[in-house]
């Protein structure tokens, strides 16, 4: 990727900060515009469509942070890649009108989906803004936590990027995520790669060097990241979640619009009879993994907490 020095006042002052692209209706700092792209223009309408069905998957592993986060009444709090904003919605629970929660993200279709859910419930001091976190100018010393569900594991630079979150929270502010451990260890990837790698070859993103699900899989990785970006006390704890997928041919359907398989069936772009034939393999793989008609998978994250140092 083309890097260059920014020019731009709104950039804090990283190297790997570059000029301002057209995110959306505007222009957002960004750092890595292969993810802008992916978020805007290839991911959304799925992520938005099934909406409803991702948050019931991923609410369970989201509760974990948000508990270790112990928020309190009040409190002023970030959502770091917030998305369809069900993750700032339970973090708006949580501190009540008293509170503040800014909830920023890259994805402007997701966010107008997150908009939407805010307004029905009237929630006056929830803010949603376009935005890099690794690039975004946040009011410095303005926040009492910083909590993410999947969403810090795409920064073109995650020092530059934690540093930034660093900046934005008070003294001793709680840093609270949960990001995936490596995909080996997660058999809602596993299952259907397996089932689709005769017909494609696996996808990109689940290189670890690169920004994307597993880039934080590795926990000394996470430690370092955090310790060079300035935060204390960092602690990376594993736990393991069951995902309820659904009827057979719903998450059949599901996997192959969302997710890693998703991906590898984009980058390759198989043929319509090979799609045929991928769906009835993928179809096999889950039904070994259903109760009943319900698919369960398993799954494996870090929860990662950690405190701004001084």
């Amino acid at each position: 990727m083309n890097r260059r020095e920014p020019k731009n006042p709104s950039c804090p002052s990283e190297p790997s900060c570059i000029e301002p692209a057209s995110v959306g209706n505007g222009f957002v700092p960004v750092a890595n515009a292969e993810q802008r792209t992916y978020w805007n223009e290839h991911a959304p309408e799925a992520w938005v469509t099934h909406q409803e069905a991702m948050d019931e998957q991923l609410r369970a592993h989201g509760a974990l942070a948000l508990e270790a986060l112990e928020l309190r009444a009040g409190e002023h709090v970030l959502d770091l890649g917030c998305g369809c904003g069900d993750t700032t919605l339970a973090l708006a629970a949580e501190i009540g009108p008293s509170g503040r929660v800014m909830g920023v993200d890259l994805s402007a279709p997701m966010l107008t989906r997150a908009r939407e859910r805010v307004a029905e419930g009237s929630l006056t001091y929830v803010e949603l803004e376009e935005a890099d976190a690794q690039t975004h100018s946040f009011p410095e010393g303005a926040f009492d936590a910083a909590y993410s569900r999947f969403g810090v594991m795409f920064f073109e630079d995650p020092v530059a990027a934690f540093r930034n979150v660093a900046r934005a929270l008070k003294p001793s502010g709680r840093l609270s995520f949960v990001c995936w451990q490596p995909a080996s260890r997660n058999p809602w990837v596993t299952v259907p790669l397996e089932a689709v790698f005769p017909f494609v070859p696996p996808p990109s993103m689940l290189d670890p060097n690169l920004p994307g699900p597993f880039s934080l899989a590795d926990p000394a990785r996470v430690s370092k990241v955090l310790a060079d970006a300035g935060f204390d006390d960092v602690k990376v704890e594993p736990a393991a979640v069951q995902m309820d997928f659904g009827p057979i041919e719903q998450t059949t359907e599901f996997l192959m619009t969302l997710g890693p398989t998703a991906r590898a069936l984009r980058e390759a772009q198989p043929s319509e009879q090979t799609l045929d034939a991928i769906r009835i393999a993928l179809r096999d793989a889950v039904t070994a993994f259903a109760t009943g008609d319900r698919v369960t998978l398993g799954s494996s994250v870090w929860v990662v907490t950690a405190k701004r140092g001084p």
